[in-house]
């Protein structure tokens, strides 16, 4: 069974399913989103990370705005690929694909929104430093090429390469 949903990442002192973004994104029926359910949540020291299936409408922006700390979203589409989203309070969002290749080979995403692995190994690392962690770039750029997986393996790889440990 492929996996369709998010994986968020936030620093916030009260449970991150309790954030506005992510409590509209879990009660659905507001504009732009679609209910999902939360599957987990782990925390690493004041970040927290949500796994939350299906569902649709999370920004990075949003959770930046609501805690003052950069945040990251990954969207996985079909266990195969995710789309990251990754904010920060004075620099800005960006956006880029885990599996680009696979993005637009089978998902048709546009190659400029994919990104590459060079790039985003680049915006990744940029986004883990201004979130005080220390990314690992080989293990980043390795990461970004993986597939996602059906129990998120990628995506695991992906926070571990930027200096997260969720237990």
């Amino acid at each position: 069974m492929a996996f369709f949903g998010y994986y968020a990442l936030a620093r916030t002192a009260k449970p991150i399913d309790e954030l506005t973004a992510v409590r509209r994104l879990l009660g659905g029926g507001a504009e732009g989103t679609s209910a999902g359910t939360l599957e987990g949540r782990w925390s690493d020291g004041d970040w927290q990370l949500a796994v939350i299936h299906q569902g649709w409408g999370l920004d990075a922006n949003d959770l930046v705005a609501e805690t003052g700390a950069p945040a990251l979203t990954v969207y996985v589409i079909e266990s195969a690929v995710g789309i990251v989203e990754a904010a920060t309070v004075d620099s800005g969002s960006w956006r880029a694909c885990l599996n680009p290749d696979d993005a637009v080979r089978a998902f048709d995403i546009p190659p400029d929104d994919a990104g590459t692995v060079a790039g985003t190994t680049e915006l990744a690392t940029a986004w883990a430093a201004a979130a005080g962690r220390t990314a690992d770039p080989e293990a980043v750029a390795a990461a970004v090429r993986q597939y996602v997986g059906p129990f998120g393996d990628g995506v695991s790889a992906f926070l571990t390469a930027l200096g997260f440990r969720f237990g």
